[in-house]
């Protein structure tokens, strides 16, 4: 049976963060304006350059993580251009690995599941 693994995009964002890809009646709710409680910002999942995503990604390998969340922020990265940094960091830790990514572009979020 596999494993099932929690996904924490839409976990506590901001208006402008859930109105890339959602509509609701803004009326209706209070305003939210901070990430103080967003599940990426708390855990410090967020990366803004891409040495330190490529770190962090190579330092969870390397402790024989099998499940890699995190947040990417500043201009948008395509699936492929994820996927090239996350190969990078394994290949310089892992000899051989099989890996399958979930990515929402939209947010700059993703999770890399090992095998």
């Amino acid at each position: 049976m596999m494993k099932k693994n929690m996904c924490y995009d839409y976990f506590n964002l901001t208006d402008n963060e859930i109105n890339k890809d959602h509509i609701w009646d803004k009326s209706l709710f209070p305003p939210c304006t901070s990430d103080k409680n967003n599940y990426h910002a708390k855990s410090s999942l967020c990366f803004n350059s891409r040495l330190d995503f490529k770190k962090y990604i190579a330092d969870k390998a390397r402790r024989g993580e099998k499940v890699i969340v995190f947040k990417l922020s500043g201009q948008e990265k395509t699936e492929n251009q994820v996927m090239s940094v996350i190969q990078e960091a394994l290949q310089s830790v892992l000899n051989g690995f099989s890996m399958k990514l979930h990515f929402n572009n939209k947010l700059g979020t993703g999770m890399v599941c090992l095998d």
